[in-house]
């Protein structure tokens, strides 16, 4: 038991299920669902392992005694009953793993109260929870006057092109109240723009071409180089003066190879993690005297936009965003890939050209979502903040503001209704994941008792 943990009618009622809701998320975690390109066919849009899981938690609802529609194998759709519509949206999908984690990624080992592996928190463990609130409801015959349905995707980490595909190709109806569990507890009701930008730069003879990073939305983590052109001697000597300036860096050199160990970060929160690319790229900026890179590495390291004015602000949201994901070099042109969260009231495309106009390169917006914002006084949030109330007896925290996106934004109606408690730090797309096992019952007595108020108002309309 922890702080959150109090003797409800729904912790209660849940009690039951936790042991069949333990093993269902021991096999969920067991199934390496990274979207894979090297296995993607028309039955398998997101790659083998992605199908895998959505296959999975398709097959455990039919057990459960659930209605199932395969979508094309872009989500899996689960449902219940007749009427208006309830939704719930979570995701199988998961983001790589690097081979810094002491636990094995997907061997859902449990320590104490902590289960670890990689989707635990994001948003494998979430969805377990919210399914077997499902299996508690419908057992409690609390499923009736409305139609519930659970969405779980199969991109939500690479673009949601799952839920684009559900209600733009098959033409799904959107539901009069959804939520996700694929954010923070209590709930959020406003989230930022998301967007993604490329930044490039002539710079010729900076090195043999390379390409560090795999997800946007994480900060480049680890980034290496071989510059046969420089003396080892040197190599080192440069080293010794960069851990001088910057003594946290981590620096390994083997021969003529340099590698930089960064700390990977949720894109919506840069200034938490530290960029192997942008340190690596600071560090042969020093070795072959190109200032342009050096100052590249002071404007955009901290990753909040102040050093070049793009720090804006709203009535909802205190700061912005820049992360570097991805860097890419072909010989000539150095290009960043950046995933940019910007408050509701700032466009796009003006934030770009703030970055040409400040940092110089050529800049090129490729994405943007819009911003969510739901009013926190509708009669969503107050339902769903006295579910989670009454629930965990913490009437301290407030509904949030946050940078990081979730699927609320691919419907209508829709915001993010947890899973992650205040105060927790999981470790979501970082290495080490993992989730209490204690939140993890919690959340489903949670979920239950959202539903039945979310009905509630179904029924009163």
């Amino acid at each position: 038991m922890n702080e959150f943990t109090q003797k409800t009618a729904y912790s209660e009622l849940a009690k039951k299920y936790y042991p069949e809701a333990l093993e269902s998320l021991v096999n969920f975690i067991k199934i390496n669902s990274v979207n894979d390109e090297s296995t993607v066919s028309d039955d398998k849009p997101f790659g083998q392992g992605v199908r895998d899981a959505l296959d999975y938690v398709g097959n455990l609802a039919i057990k459960l005694g659930f209605n199932v529609d395969w979508c094309d194998h872009y989500c899996t759709e689960i449902s219940y009953g007749e009427g208006e519509l309830i939704d719930i949206y979570a995701h199988a999908d998961v983001v790589p793993v690097s081979k810094d984690w002491i636990h094995e990624p997907f061997g859902a080992q449990i320590e104490g109260d902590n289960m670890y592996g990689r989707g635990t928190s994001d948003d494998k463990g979430p969805a377990i929870a919210a399914l077997y609130a499902l299996k508690l409801l419908k057992d409690e015959g609390k499923l009736e006057g409305f139609k519930v349905r659970m969405v779980v995707g199969g991109n939500e980490e690479l673009g949601s092109r799952c839920l684009e595909h559900y209600f733009n190709v098959m033409h799904k109806p959107y539901p009069k109240y959804g939520f996700t569990p694929d954010g923070d507890f209590p709930l959020i009701y406003a989230e930022k723009a998301i967007c993604t930008y490329t930044h490039t730069f002539e710079i010729p003879g900076l090195a043999n071409p390379f390409e560090w990073g795999d997800a946007l939305n994480i900060v480049l983590a680890d980034a290496s180089i071989t510059l046969d052109d420089i003396s080892t001697e040197k190599l080192e000597q440069a080293r010794y003066i960069y851990l001088e300036n910057y003594p946290q860096a981590n620096i390994k050199i083997e021969g003529h190879t340099v590698t930089f160990k960064g700390k990977a970060s949720h894109g919506s929160l840069p200034w938490f993690g530290s960029n192997a690319g942008l340190h690596l790229l600071n560090y042969i900026a020093r070795l072959r005297h190109i200032p342009e890179l050096r100052s590249l590495f002071h404007l955009y390291h901290h990753g909040d936009g102040k050093r070049f004015g793009g720090d804006y602000k709203s009535d909802n949201f205190t700061d912005s965003s820049y992360c570097i994901g991805k860097i890419k070099y072909d010989g000539e042109k150095l290009t960043f890939y950046v995933n940019m969260r910007l408050p509701e009231t700032i466009n796009p495309q003006d934030a770009c050209d703030n970055v040409a106009e400040k940092m110089g390169g050529e800049v090129k917006l490729l994405s943007s979502s819009e911003a969510l914002v739901i009013d926190p006084k509708s009669d969503m949030v107050r339902v769903l903040m006295d579910a989670y109330q009454k629930e965990t007896h913490d009437y301290t925290s407030k509904p949030l503001a946050i940078g990081g996106g979730t699927y609320a934004k691919e419907s209508k109606n829709t915001l993010a209704f947890g899973s992650a408690f205040p105060g927790r730090d999981n470790r979501i797309h970082d290495n080490e994941e993992y989730i209490s096992l204690d939140d993890f019952y919690n959340s489903i007595a949670i979920y239950a008792h959202g539903i039945v108020n979310l009905a509630k108002l179904v029924k009163k309309a």
